[in-house]
């Protein structure tokens, strides 16, 4: 099989597809957000009522610890958020956006609602749950091989966290 069959190579150029059109977006929007902080800013604006914090992140977004730290660091110096100490757990720091973060998050909210359209035009909405099915399967396979639990603890299934975003 050609190297441009395989599903890894196929996804991979999706990602870095998705990746440049993000950025794009972001010079022309002149907010200066990478990709993943509108994914990130729109999925904290949705679960404002939620203690979320780091490790919820981690988990939802299948990111490393370090990669997550350095992310809410860079934002936290930009004033998009603060890290809040929970009430129940002194330990655990709440993320929570800031004002301008949530001025900045229709804008967000818009560019990957715009993405969404462009990866799906043309798909009826069975094709979009079908596709949605085999990407979860997907994971999960990756998981499973990885020893990464990510179907019961995906995106915070305990108790405490948060479900993704349908």
């Amino acid at each position: 099989m050609e190297h441009r069959e395989h599903i890894g190579y196929k996804l991979r150029i999706l990602h870095n597809s998705i990746g440049k059109r993000m950025e794009a977006k972001k010079e022309k929007n002149g907010e200066g957000l990478t990709g993943m902080q509108r994914f990130l800013i729109k999925f904290l604006r949705m679960h404002e009522e939620e203690e979320i914090c780091q490790k919820d992140l981690e988990t939802c977004f299948s990111m490393s610890g370090a990669t997550v730290s350095n992310m809410l660091q860079t934002m936290e110096k930009r004033g998009l958020i603060v890290r809040v100490q929970e009430k129940r757990d002194a330990r655990r720091k709440r993320i929570v956006l800031t004002e301008r973060a949530r001025e900045l998050s229709e804008a967000a909210r818009r560019d990957v609602a715009e993405m969404e359209a462009a990866l799906t035009r043309g798909m009826t909405e069975e094709e979009i749950r079908e596709l949605k099915h085999y990407l979860d399967r997907m994971i999960e396979n990756i998981g499973a091989d990885s020893g990464t639990d990510f179907p019961e603890n995906f995106c915070g299934k305990k108790e405490g966290t948060v479900e993704p975003e349908k």
